[in-house]
């Protein structure tokens, strides 16, 4: 049975059930909090910078003030982070602590998917886009064949159009060619 927990800790990395504790509010041990903290500090180590402004205090104002700014999680601006790594660690940060990871192995999991180029298991990954760059990285030789074959095929049929319609402008110019002929002989 989970018993009701007030809880310490860095209030900069807390996830806002915690917060919420710390104003009165009933709070149960999980292991989505520890899923939360340690995204906050997955964010805070591929940006350089939190996603949330940190509570000044414990006062409630400053709490409330916490915790919509993590309801809101509007968390990503102009960050150079892999479309997959924005995806893990937007459910590490998930207000709702159901939304999170239910496990460190299924965040484990996500995170070696996302090293090796792989779709992720666990965290909604909805861009195709993405989906096929990591397809393409882990498989190089394939994609660049592949493009080069495509580049090739272009070439080749620009160059055969081009060469059609020289072919199609001599034959043009040939017939006209042999009708001035004709008709020089026929006025004679």
């Amino acid at each position: 049975v989970d018993e009701d927990v007030r809880t310490g800790g860095t209030l900069t990395y807390v996830p806002p059930e915690y917060l919420q504790s710390l104003m009165g509010h009933p709070n149960h041990r999980s292991a989505s909090a520890d899923i939360y903290s340690l995204g906050m500090i997955l964010f805070e180590f591929v940006t350089g910078r939190l996603p949330f402004p940190s509570p000044r205090s414990r006062a409630p104002l400053d709490l409330e003030m916490a915790i919509d700014g993590r309801r809101r999680g509007e968390i990503w601006q102009d960050d150079d982070v892999p479309f997959g790594l924005r995806c893990i660690i937007g459910r590490c940060l998930a207000f709702d602590p159901a939304d999170r990871y239910p496990s460190a192995e299924q965040l484990q999991r996500d995170l070696e998917c996302e090293m090796q180029h792989r779709p992720l298991r666990h965290a909604a990954e909805p861009s195709i886009k993405n989906r096929f760059r990591k397809w393409a990285k882990r498989h190089p030789r394939l994609c660049s064949t592949g493009i080069l074959s495509v580049v090739a095929m272009l070439i080749v049929m620009a160059l055969g159009a081009f060469a059609w319609r020289v072919n199609q402008s001599n034959r043009s110019f040939a017939a006209e060619l042999l009708r001035n002929q004709f008709r020089e002989r026929s006025d004679r």
